[in-house]
């Protein structure tokens, strides 16, 4: 594999990464008015009985709905997505 097809391979990845995880949770439910009725994230939700705890999986997943991820979210998901496509291809 060239070192050109594995650069843009990784780049690519790096860009889609952070937008993938982004459009999966706000697919999910989880947006930037909140919770959205009858979405998984509504079910999620559900099992704490509308208490979540602050730092917990569903709260975190709220945030990167409503604001997006963070530098060190963005990052992280970039670098698995490059790693992925590079792998991948």
């Amino acid at each position: 594999m060239g070192l050109l097809k594995l650069t843009l391979a990784a780049a690519s990845g790096a860009a889609v990464g952070p937008v993938a995880i982004v459009g999966v949770v706000t697919l999910l439910g989880f947006g930037a008015g909140g919770i959205v009725a009858g979405t998984p994230a509504a079910a999620f939700m559900a099992i704490y009985g509308g208490a979540v705890p602050a730092g917990g999986l569903c709260a975190i997943l709220q945030s990167i709905g409503a604001g997006g991820l963070s530098a060190g979210g963005t990052t992280a998901s970039s670098t698995v997505g490059a790693a992925l496509v590079a792998w991948l291809i």
